[in-house]
């Protein structure tokens, strides 16, 4: 999905479905699109392997929560922008936004980008995210 903010901010969001087999389509979006922000889910992908240098190659800084298992979510911000503040936790949880959430304010517009797989804590992932939700956008998917 892209879309545009009331500030002319390019947003993209988008369930990468595994952030290293779609490195190509990636770079190919980001040089024809150059959006100002990305959202991705479902990146699947541990802190160590995550693609960090080919993004700012790309021209995008990266902020990567990757969880456990499957989950793992990641905003990209273009290097022309300055990030003024980024949020890992949920309601001051660590440990349920791990993989799950991830906040980043540029240009005066707070994104959240959300992953909310099935099981055990989705209820109560849900409950926060909706409360979040009616303060800042937020781009995500829920399965």
């Amino acid at each position: 999905m892209i879309a545009k903010d009331s500030n002319g901010l390019r947003i993209i969001s988008w369930n990468v479905n595994g952030i290293r087999a779609r490195m190509p389509r990636i770079a190919e979006l980001l040089r024809r699109e150059r959006p100002d922000m990305v959202c991705l889910q479902e990146t699947r992908c541990p802190f160590r392997h995550f693609p960090h240098q080919r993004l700012e190659q790309l021209g995008y800084r990266a902020q990567h929560s990757p969880g456990r298992r499957n989950g793992g979510v990641a905003i990209l911000v273009r290097d022309d922008h300055r990030v003024t503040r980024r949020c890992l936790s949920l309601a001051g949880r660590h440990d349920l936004a791990a993989g799950r959430w991830l906040e980043t304010t540029c240009a005066g517009l707070t994104l959240g980008s959300v992953y909310v797989p099935a099981g055990p804590t989705r209820e109560e992932l849900d409950k926060i995210v909706w409360e979040r939700l009616e303060q800042n956008p937020l781009v995500g998917e829920k399965k």
